[in-house]
């Protein structure tokens, strides 16, 4: 989100700043390369769906930020219930509990919040998408009654139905 920020400040400037080269005659137009391009495909509902069994602490970090904003985040289910991850963090290697069952909910505490095990280390929770607004992952706990020990379901991304999250997510212009 913050380079979409970015973009939206810089251009009325690059804007201007092109009108002005064009009714100057300076804009030098350059053939696209006919060379073969590679590009990553479009991320999926299905990319963001988090598997505790087979993802790590930095892919659960790195799906909630690669859905955001488009998707709404990386989605995980609770109690029945499908939410979207805005924000995470991965923790240190060190906080990771051996014998503890990725997807655990580890810790829930005012200062550290919502922390869940991952397959290699603990993921902090720190932001999730509700049905009734964005809640901090402590203040998720709290109103949605998670408590230690509990655990999140997997959902494999190989399963053919599209799972949508309680809140609906606006789609990007």
């Amino acid at each position: 989100m913050s380079v979409s920020h970015k973009v939206a400040q810089q251009a009325p400037m690059l804007i201007e700043q092109f009108i002005q080269s064009l009714q100057q005659g300076s804009v030098i137009w350059t053939p696209q390369s006919s060379a073969p391009s590679w590009q990553a495909r479009r991320v999926s509902e299905q990319d963001l769906m988090i598997d505790w069994q087979r993802d790590v602490s930095v892919q659960v970090v790195n799906m909630a930020r690669a859905g955001n904003p488009i998707h709404g985040g990386a989605l995980f289910r609770c109690k029945q219930d499908t939410y979207s991850l805005l924000q995470a963090s991965a923790l240190s290697k060190d906080e990771h509990i051996n014998g503890v069952r990725p997807g655990t909910i580890t810790q829930v505490s005012e200062s550290k919040g919502l922390i869940v095990q991952s397959k290699d280390a603990a993921v902090a929770f720190e932001a999730i998408n509700t049905a009734i607004g964005v809640l901090s992952g402590y203040r998720f706990s709290v109103l949605f009654g998670i408590t230690s020990g509990m655990q999140l379901e997997s959902m494999p991304r190989d399963i053919q139905q599209q799972v949508t999250p309680n809140q609906p997510v606006r789609q990007g212009d």
